[in-house]
């Protein structure tokens, strides 16, 4: 069953002059517009069981696409059908409030992926476990590191019921341990029922491991889909062309 069906997608961003220069008002109001496209003429579609990666280097509009998939930016051409219930862990600090508690904020931010609070209560022990953070449940979310933020969020996020789980460059800041479990959690969630996931990272061996399908992007195009193995593969090659 397909979740995710994407036709032609483009998305076009305009440039602005600092707004705070007269040059760069007036030239904001009457000249021409410094636009550029972070994707174009995007087609592919994900079905349920899949795990698709995204691949490519520093700008190539691996985040903006997972960011109209989960219907915070608009498209400028093109179709997105979404066939199910998305899930999104797109910003560390999403939704989250610096001067609450971990143990506030795993309510907070369960209620707003859309756990009601006795689901949140009957999966809080594990929560908390999972995101090895019982030692620091009731600090002040400003206390927290960047690495223990990204368990708390993606611990929440593995007891959202979901259809399509977007996540960006995803616990890029944790112990290889806790990426580890992770992945499986998610692979898990995904073989049980009729979803899918579709991810960016850097780590290649990451992707290897856990994707069915990889998506190579360059520029804001779609240079491949299909295959995880070959889709690595010429992004590799592709990377070593580069650098000579």
């Amino acid at each position: 069953m397909k979740l995710i069906s994407v036709k032609n997608l483009s998305k076009k961003f305009r440039r602005t002059q600092n707004q705070q220069t007269a040059f760069g008002f007036l030239n904001n109001l009457f000249l021409k517009k410094d636009e550029f496209y972070a994707l174009k003429n995007i087609s592919f579609s994900v079905s349920s069981g899949d795990i698709v990666g995204i691949v490519g280097p520093n700008g190539s509009g691996k985040t903006t696409l997972l960011r109209i998939l989960a219907g915070l930016y608009s498209k400028t051409d093109g179709t997105v059908a979404i066939n199910g219930k998305v899930a999104a862990f797109l910003h560390t600090n999403v939704a989250l409030e610096n001067e609450l508690d971990a143990y506030e904020n795993i309510f907070l931010l369960g209620m707003i992926m859309g756990i009601n609070k006795k689901d949140i209560e009957a999966n809080l022990k594990k929560i908390i476990d999972f995101a090895e953070i019982r030692k620091f449940i009731r600090t002040p979310l400003r206390d927290f590191s960047t690495g223990m933020i990204q368990r708390l969020v993606l611990s929440i996020l593995m007891y959202v019921e979901a259809d399509i789980f977007l996540l960006d460059e995803l616990i890029e800041a944790s112990d290889f341990k806790f990426k580890e479990r992770s992945y499986k959690k998610i692979l898990k969630k995904i073989s049980v029922g009729h979803k899918a996931a579709i991810f960016c990272s850097h780590e290649l061996d990451i992707i290897e491991r856990f994707c069915n399908k990889a998506m190579l992007l360059d520029k804001g195009k779609l240079i491949k889909f299909g295959p995880t193995a070959k889709v690595i593969k010429l992004y590799e090659r592709s990377q070593q062309n580069n650098s000579q």
